[in-house]
């Protein structure tokens, strides 16, 4: 066990330059307990000591003595390492499990023969012609070193080369982040990995991909600026690595993700203007990553940075094509196509009805003059959003002009639309519109047009919608006018004819 303790050490300050006098101590001691464990195991298994069952038997039974005492140490180091770092212990699991166990067996594998070697020339001729295999089992351990370096350097260059090659063949803005994550996890061991990106009114940054057992919890989770440990960072934009997020009192009071991973490695992506989004790496286990798992992962999402920016721009662009830049609502021309496709979609509107409304603010003029331009822009925005929070698979909604909304109902009977239109002028009857000027309040005209009765086609059903609309505003404005009254078929409900 001396002899051992004593070859470990050496050998390790030979080799291992890297290591500090303190480490190199450590891990002998870890080395002598478990070779005198295994020597203390195996003597009470064969009743006799391993040097002495070696001498005695034959070499066939001596060379299985040694292959089990071999074994056996392999197994108990393990444990050692295993209780050393378990999860209920700050330790340290840079590497996965797999890749320790096939490194520490090509060490024993490459190590045994000499181990033998030795063994027989101890018995024969003493220590001194023994001491002279120190110097090739030191060279294998070196030549095993720079193997187990080769082979991290090999993933992070494999990592880079499949990024490279996967955003040569143009992804989408969704396969980008799932393609980062998946390489990422190639050269870094993480438990999960999420890639937030800026969402198109700026301050917010939603969850654009996930790579690991909580993707569903974490899909919709959203990140705002400037708020907790992940907006700081955004702003701040450094990368940077919380080692336990159970004592670091920057996370410690955070919820989310800090809650469920003790480590951490968040890294900023940057974008043309202002940052772009945000990489989150976590593992379960405090201390499990390292400088250099942020070097590599700061240049990971270095690559996909510039193809991100131009993904986000080409499909801002597309948006803007479709929808109105103020509102987010669709625009007057792809509004018109969906309806007209509406129609297309089924021929017989005698079971499948359509409603289509228009809505225009009242007394915007007046508003822009007394209050503002800002006041009045604020107020489109606003209805606006609200309208397009009511959007579904059967409500479409648009801006048709400057203070004029459109919605398109499918499978909506007059009655039908009537009710939701109602809801839409009783909850904005209540809002208040700004604390500065509590008295004023959103205020519009509609008008309502039915097919089939009022139109056979979409643009027919516009053109009558406009014409509700317009008797709206001219009956007194702040009401609904359907083409039912203006044709004289009463609904039954009066408040629909003012």
């Amino acid at each position: 066990v001396w002899i051992s303790s004593v070859a470990f050490f050496i050998g390790n300050g030979a080799v291992n330059k890297n290591n500090s006098l303190r480490t190199t101590a450590f891990n002998m001691s870890q080395q002598i307990l478990t070779l005198y464990v295994t020597v203390f195991i195996t003597g009470l298994i064969w009743g006799k000591e391993i040097n002495t069952a070696l001498l005695m038997e034959t070499p066939y039974a001596g060379a299985f003595y040694l292959v089990v005492f071999i074994v056996l140490y392999f197994i108990i180091n393990h444990i050692f390492v295993y209780i050393y770092t378990s999860p209920d212990r700050d330790g340290l699991r840079i590497h996965s499990w797999k890749d320790t166990l096939r490194w520490d067996g090509l060490s024993y594998l490459f190590t045994t023969p000499f181990g033998v070697v030795m063994a027989i020339l101890y018995s024969l001729v003493g220590l001194g012609p023994m001491l002279l295999l120190v110097v090739p089992v030191l060279a294998v351990q070196l030549i095993l070193r720079r193997y187990i370096r080769t082979e991290l350097v090999n993933r992070e260059l494999r990592a880079v080369y499949e990024i490279n090659k996967a955003l040569g063949d143009n992804p989408s803005l969704k396969e980008i982040p799932e393609i980062l994550l998946s390489e990422m996890q190639r050269a870094i061991n993480f438990h999960t990995g999420i890639v937030y990106l800026r969402t198109p009114e700026g301050r917010h940054y939603s969850c654009a991909g996930v790579l690991g057992p909580y993707s569903e919890q974490l899909e919709k989770d959203i990140i705002t600026s400037g708020e907790g440990f992940f907006g700081w960072t955004i702003e701040n934009g450094e990368p940077d690595i919380v080692f336990n997020s159970r004592i670091d009192p920057r996370v410690k009071s955070d919820q989310g993700l800090p809650q469920v991973f003790k480590s951490l490695m968040v890294i900023p992506l940057p974008g043309e203007i202002g940052p772009l989004g945000l990489v989150v790496i976590g593992e379960k286990k405090a201390l499990s990553f390292s400088e250099g798992d942020l070097a590599v992962a700061v240049s990971l999402s270095g690559r996909v940075t510039v193809s991100l920016i131009n993904e986000i721009q080409q499909e801002r662009l597309e948006i803007l094509k479709r929808r109105d830049p103020v509102t987010g609502l669709l625009n007057r021309k792809v509004f018109v196509l969906k309806g007209r496709q509406a129609f297309e979609k089924k021929a017989d509107y005698d079971e499948k009805r359509v409603a289509l409304a228009l809505l225009d603010l009242d007394i915007l003029g007046h508003i822009n003059d007394g209050w503002g331009q800002e006041v009045g822009d604020a107020m489109i925005y606003r209805l606006g959003n609200f309208l397009g929070s009511l959007e579904s698979e059967l409500i479409f909604v648009g801006r048709f002009g400057d203070d004029e909304f459109s919605i398109l109902f499918l499978e909506h009977d007059e009655e039908m639309a009537m009710e939701f239109l109602e809801k839409i002028r009783d909850d904005f009857a209540r809002y208040q519109f700004s604390e500065d000027y509590p008295l004023l309040r959103i205020k519009f005209s509609i008008g309502l047009a039915v097919a089939p009765q009022d139109g056979k086609d979409f643009d027919q059903l516009l053109k009558g919608a406009g014409k509700a609309l317009a008797k709206a505003k001219k009956n007194g404005r702040d009401q609904i006018v359907t083409m039912t009254a203006l044709k004289g078929r009463l609904s039954g409900r009066s408040k629909w004819l003012t």
